[in-house]
């Protein structure tokens, strides 16, 4: 029977959380590093900085999402 999607009930999310757990982990790896390389060079903490960092993590964390989906899916 399916869902109120259309979709068969077995079908759903057989990859969404492989997904979400990787592009979890790597959004945190990946506002550490920037965080830390941000650090080094001698940027200002603020909002601005704070901004840049959840940006590039978020891209980063979509990147990763992505690949994984195309690998498991």
């Amino acid at each position: 029977m399916p869902s109120g999607a259309g979709a068969p009930m077995g079908d759903i999310g057989h990859f969404s959380i492989a997904s979400l757990i990787v592009s979890t982990i790597a959004f945190f790896v990946a506002s550490y590093f920037v965080r830390r390389k941000l650090d080094e060079i001698g940027i200002e903490k603020g909002m601005t900085r704070n901004m840049a960092v959840l940006v590039v993590a978020l891209a980063v964390s979509y990147v990763v999402g992505y690949v994984v989906d195309l690998i498991v899916g």
